[in-house]
């Protein structure tokens, strides 16, 4: 019945526009059904950052955080005790289109040995013409370049099962990828 309730409610946000910043009773009701753990927790409302924690809310996804308009983070478990941690990107492509980038950190690149570099770069680019749900890139996270798992999606016309689907290839395929390298750091 809670399930039932929960969905309902997330379903009446989505059709109404409606946020529980500025809506008291939804936010009340949101309250009572264990779904304050969402609360209001965007503090940087625009168009794609309400999308993201619409879809977030909707999936049962309670750890996301908006950090700027343009970045947020959530973490995931994926069994075993291990967790991943998930980077959101939006980025505005033209006056009318917007991407999401979905990014998860696998491993400090000086993880690879270093005779082992040009195969293990060889490896990345195999696995990147083999796949349509993600890439391989490497990207510096402070001073440090890291493995990274990718994907970008259309913003305006993604729906929660795409957002759901490519976020879990993300944070599985990085999960796996930082298991081979004896560490759960992300």
């Amino acid at each position: 019945m809670l399930k039932v309730l929960k969905k309902a409610i997330t379903q009446q946000v989505k059709e109404s526009n409606l946020g529980s910043s500025n809506n008291p009773l939804l936010k009340k009701v949101m309250d009572s059904v264990g779904l304050s753990t969402l609360g209001n927790p965007n503090p940087f409302p625009n168009t794609e950052t309400d999308k993201i924690f619409s879809y977030a809310l909707e999936l049962g996804w309670t750890t996301l955080e908006a950090h700027s308009e343009t970045y947020l983070v959530s973490d995931f478990a994926l069994g075993d005790e291990r967790y991943q941690r998930v980077h959101f990107f939006v980025r505005s492509i033209s006056s009318d289109e917007t991407i999401i980038q979905i990014t998860s950190p696998a491993a400090a690149l000086s993880a690879v040995e270093p005779d082992d570099i040009q195969n293990f770069a060889n490896e990345l680019l195999h696995k990147n013409s083999l796949s349509t749900n993600l890439g391989w890139a490497i990207e510096d996270i402070g001073d440090t370049p890291h493995i990274i798992a990718t994907k970008e999606l259309l913003f305006n016309t993604m729906d929660s099962a795409e957002f759901e689907h490519a976020t879990y290839a993300i944070a599985f395929a990085a999960d796996e990828m930082e298991a081979r390298f004896g560490a759960d750091n992300f």
